[in-house]
């Protein structure tokens, strides 16, 4: 994968449908594992190896409706991010695990036609300042994020954006 401020670019990506729960993503058998690296052994582990593996591989990941439907646990999003998972790209997202995966610094992008639109390409590459996404095939807009929402990510989490305002305020005074 290759990365900067701006794009992501991966051959490796992983194509799954739609309402992929969370207990799909890590089933709550395993989110009491005390290691997030533990834990992200087992993602997608109940939709078959295969998957599971390619998952567990992969860079990107493309969805369809529904993303994260399910439990509100973050579990999943904390395992996805060990795995080593940057982005997630669904048609839509359920709303409790998009706001997770923000709040842990896990990038989402919610674009319509993503699921079609990668099928049977070999390369995918992601302008986040453009909103646009490119394969072998052609590009997709998104809609881009509120600012708020990328200044969390580029903090890393939620945490780490409310220690930097906190620090910025203690300057001030």
């Amino acid at each position: 994968m290759a990365t900067n401020n701006n794009i992501i670019a991966a051959v490796q990506y992983a194509i799954l449908g739609d309402n992929i729960s969370t207990d799909e993503i890590l089933h709550a058998r395993y989110a009491m594992l005390a290691d997030d690296k533990e834990k992200a052994k087992y993602i997608f582990a109940d939709l078959g190896s295969e998957i599971s593996h390619k998952c567990q591989t992969s860079t990107i990941i493309i969805a369809g409706k529904n993303f994260g439907c399910g439990s509100g646990r973050e579990s999943s999003v904390v395992a996805m991010k060990a795995s080593g998972i940057k982005v997630v790209i669904a048609d839509s997202f359920a709303r409790i695990f998009y706001r997770n995966a923000i709040n842990q610094g896990l990038l989402v992008i919610e674009c319509p036609g993503i699921s079609d639109f990668a099928k049977g390409s070999i390369k995918l590459s992601i302008n986040i300042e453009k909103s646009t996404i490119y394969s072998d095939s052609g590009e997709l807009e998104f809609n881009p994020l509120p600012q708020f929402l990328t200044e969390i990510l580029s903090s890393g989490s939620l945490v780490e954006f409310g220690r930097k305002i906190i620090e910025r305020k203690r300057g001030e005074n």
